[in-house]
């Protein structure tokens, strides 16, 4: 006689709960089953950049630099949240730094709150890669020509310059890939001497680091980049 075993149907709503306690990385403490309201979400944007934030890939609002902003839904169903960092223009009208977009998914919970920083950003792949800003004070007597991971596989070539007697904005910074090779070219605009800063060199001065300052976490700020 062979031995029959029966599963009991499990309700959609209990369903979507597992779900939730299972794939969910939001900061909350309520979890959310779709036939509940949900009631807002929060971003708080740690970078010297604004960044675009989309609700449903719609455009919900441009969120300035260093700023924290709660934004209601009040509607009940899946929700789907993203955001894109916004780089500034160069002299030429170009972008000048790269504009990863990060997919959030579905919000599980009836509140959630999202931090962006410089590691929680992804590139075209979806591949989480941690972004920076170098911080160069340029105190020589030649307007700067910036220029990022020169020569390796993260390569950008910019027309975006830093003034003599001026530092690069942290209100609208641009932003670069970080990796092992990672470096910075400042290169004369109308002269022809340039400077290079790289995670390799051990000299005082010409070593590219990231800023720990408990002001600045979370920004990607290099500390400061001298030219004289």
């Amino acid at each position: 006689m062979v031995k029959r075993t029966f599963f009991r149907a499990i309700p959609l709503s209990a369903l979507f709960l597992l779900l939730a306690f299972t794939g969910c990385v939001e900061q909350s403490s309520n979890i959310v089953t779709f036939d509940e309201t949900l009631i807002s979400t929060t971003f708080d944007n740690k970078l010297l950049a604004p960044v675009a934030i989309y609700r449903d890939n719609v455009v919900l609002d441009t969120l300035p630099a260093r700023t924290s902003r709660t934004y209601p839904i009040n509607r009940k169903g899946p929700v789907k949240h993203a955001w894109m960092l916004i780089a500034p223009y160069d002299q030429l009208g170009n972008k000048a730094g790269i504009e990863p977009r990060t997919d959030l998914g579905v919000q599980y919970r009836l509140s959630s709150t999202y931090t962006l920083d410089n590691g929680s950003a992804k590139d075209a792949s979806g591949t989480s890669r941690t972004i920076f800003t170098p911080l160069v004070a340029n105190y020589g007597f030649q307007d700067l020509r910036l220029i990022v991971n020169y020569q390796t596989n993260d390569q950008v070539i910019t027309n975006y310059l830093i003034p003599r007697d001026a530092s690069v904005q942290l209100t609208h910074a641009p932003y670069f890939y970080w990796n092992s090779e990672s470096n910075v070219r400042l290169e004369e605009v109308a002269g022809f001497n340039y400077y290079m800063f790289t995670r390799r060199d051990t000299l005082p001065g010409r070593s590219l680091e990231l800023n720990s300052d408990y002001q600045y976490e979370g920004s990607g700020r290099t500390k400061a980049l001298v030219v004289q």
